[in-house]
């Protein structure tokens, strides 16, 4: 009577360990998820930005801070056109299906420092300030 107790009270316990790890693996898929989104997010608001910025117009009111946009200096603009191209690869005739991916790759790991803020070199800056400045 007293194993009966015993084993039951470990297939409780083990019942029990059992939904709790289901209930974290549950949370953290919930969180990883929230947090890919939000990188997911954070590339558009890069591209929309960046995107912007190509137009006279926008530019003029981040150079001035007109309609509340943050005055940005020529070496900021500067740096955000260098970081477009890099963010942005063009595909030409001559590429091939690799050299064309190696641009793609490479144009990945800039977007991936850059949403990350990495304190790492890059556009005569950092990822970390580009990001700054783009928030």
């Amino acid at each position: 009577e007293c194993f009966n107790d015993m084993q039951k009270s470990v297939n409780s316990i083990a019942a029990e360990t059992e939904k709790l790890l289901k209930k974290q693996a549950k949370r953290e898929k919930m969180e990883k998820a929230a947090c890919d989104l939000k990188k997911f997010s954070d590339v558009l608001m890069v591209q929309t930005t960046l995107d912007a910025l190509g137009s006279d117009i926008t530019r003029e009111h981040f150079k001035t801070g007109k309609h509340g946009a943050v005055v940005l200096t020529e070496d900021n603009l500067t740096s955000l056109d260098e970081l477009y191209r890099l963010i942005s690869p063009n595909r030409s005739e001559e590429d091939t299906k690799d050299t064309f991916m190696t641009k793609l790759n490479t144009s990945a790991e800039h977007l991936q420092g850059l949403i990350e803020s990495r304190d790492k070199p890059a556009c005569s800056t950092t990822y970390k300030e580009l990001m700054e400045t783009l928030n």
